[in-house]
């Protein structure tokens, strides 16, 4: 889109006295998700930096296309993390991951044994601490592909321990960067009634965005890619393709989407 070339066009003069990553400011564009997606593509260096590694699977990430039945942006994020401690006698806790839960869900992240880079955690030794662990990330399905699918809604869930955290550039704004979040072969949960097989019997990475102007989602899901049938057990770096979905509009009928108590 016409925003890249916008991005591109910024020079180091529009803030001389920032010199490093700092001075990829971007004016507000009408749609800063795809804005921020555009410049990761054309721009990756800037959240994978000399602290990080890149994976085949994060280069396939951010060239897949969009799935038929995922609605992107603001309406699909990273809702809630469930986990249990030993010290807890194995009560699971809920907490939601909102701007006012987002240091100590990073924490937990970290001490499940998450990768967070960027941000100044150490990588923890609490990693056995966890009797369970698992974040969910809702989305909707798209109304267009409700009727097909038979579900408004669905939910995919990883672990820590397939998670990176990769702190961004700060583009629409001076105190917060656009960060990202890479999760590893997550499943979908049998909650939001989405059970087609063809989604259900495979895992997929995601990939998501945090955006500071949303308090109570602020990390939205910006890819997903299939990465191999569940029973194949765990996937090698090159075991890796693109879900294209179905084909068939013509089946699809426009539907009223339920509001989901997520």
């Amino acid at each position: 889109m016409a925003l890249v070339s916008t991005v591109q066009q910024i020079e180091h003069a529009a803030h001389p006295e920032h010199t490093q990553i700092h001075s990829w400011y971007l004016p507000r564009p009408l749609n800063k998700y795809d804005a921020a997606w555009e410049m990761f593509q054309t721009r990756p260096e800037l959240w994978f930096t000399d602290d990080c590694f890149v994976h085949i699977r994060d280069i396939n990430l951010a060239q897949c296309g969009t799935l038929d039945f995922v609605d992107y942006g603001n309406k699909s994020y990273l809702g809630r993390l469930c986990y249990s401690s030993i010290t807890t006698n194995g009560e699971i806790y809920k907490v939601t991951w909102d701007v006012r839960g987002e240091d100590i869900c990073k924490e937990l992240v970290n001490d499940a044994g998450g990768s967070v880079v960027g941000l100044k955690m150490a990588p923890s030794a609490n990693i056995h601490n966890y009797g369970h662990f698992q974040m969910d990330v809702k989305f909707d399905v798209p109304r267009s592909a409700v009727r097909y699918y038979g579900a408004y809604y669905g939910v995919f869930s990883g672990v820590p321990t397939r998670t990176r955290i990769l702190k961004g550039p700060k583009l629409f704004c001076h105190d917060h960067s656009v960060d990202i979040m890479i999760m590893y072969e997550c499943t979908l949960s049998a909650e939001g009634g989405l059970l087609d097989t063809n989604i259900a019997d495979y895992k997929w990475d995601l990939m998501l965005m945090r955006f500071c102007d949303n308090h109570d989602h602020p990390w939205h899901i910006m890819s997903v890619a299939e990465a191999g049938r569940i029973d194949e057990g765990e996937i090698t770096e090159e075991r890796h393709s693109c879900y294209h979905g179905y084909p068939d509009p013509n089946f699809y009928e426009s539907a009223d989407p339920q509001d989901a108590n997520y």
